[in-house]
């Protein structure tokens, strides 16, 4: 089910950010602004004591990069706003032989229990950083599926 969140995942915020490259590997400098989809830890909570059925909640992890201040903010608050306003599906997906993703049935919709978000600083100067290592920033989102495994 991971690989049904990340890729459902990509392809929402591909279908609604405009201009933006999202995807799993670190962005090169001509891809910016970019939005870097990480998958954080799972936890699994039983439905019933003894029960051998639960739910599961996943972290998410989003990096922003982007080539100057305004558009990290521009950006944050442009995923911040989707995330808390829309039902994001979750997808049944495959990867043909060209890693191309193959969109499924829907299986049901992201929860968000939480966001977070803070700048990523490396502790340089800016001058000193790669551009791509000068206007980070991370989002943490806690999302539940609300089905039953």
């Amino acid at each position: 089910m991971t690989k049904d969140i990340i890729l459902s995942l990509i392809y929402f915020l591909e279908s609604n950010l405009s201009n933006v490259t999202v995807g799993r590997q670190t962005p090169e400098e001509k891809q910016l602004p970019a939005v870097i989809i990480r998958e954080g830890d799972s936890s699994y909570k039983y439905i019933e004591i003894g029960g051998k059925s639960f739910t599961r909640a996943m972290s998410i992890h989003l990096e922003i990069f982007a080539r100057n201040d305004l558009e990290r903010f521009n950006l944050k608050d442009q995923l911040i706003t989707l995330l808390k306003k829309s039902d994001i599906p979750l997808y049944k997906c495959e990867l043909d032989s060209q890693s191309n993703v193959i969109i499924g049935d829907l299986i049901c919709y992201f929860n968000v229990e939480y966001i977070t978000d803070y700048r990523v600083m490396l502790g340089e100067d800016l001058s000193n950083l790669d551009l791509i290592d000068r206007y980070r920033h991370l989002i943490t989102v806690k999302f539940n599926f609300g089905k039953i495994e």
